[in-house]
């Protein structure tokens, strides 16, 4: 999993395309993606550095349909 901290501008960009790359299922790579992201903001809470931005890059694949489902799960469970 890439990890990628800018703080300059206090963000950090998680790279979910290992998973898709390493044969995770949709529901896999959002869930790991998002376990991820947790850890992360976990990580930066201890050290007093909460980021003002969070980036998730999604790697889409031959199923149009499924990763655009894939792309609103993140949606949905980023906006509650």
């Amino acid at each position: 999993m890439k990890f990628y901290f800018d703080s300059n501008s206090n963000s950090f960009k998680i790279s979910g395309a290992i998973f898709q790359n390493a044969g995770a299922t949709i529901s896999e790579q959002v869930a790991f993606c998002l376990a991820q992201a947790n850890e992360y903001l976990l990580m930066l809470a201890d050290k007093g550095t909460l980021p003002d931005k969070v980036c998730f890059e999604v790697s889409i694949g031959e199923n149009y349909f499924f990763e655009i489902a894939k792309i609103q799960a993140y949606r949905i469970l980023l906006e509650s």
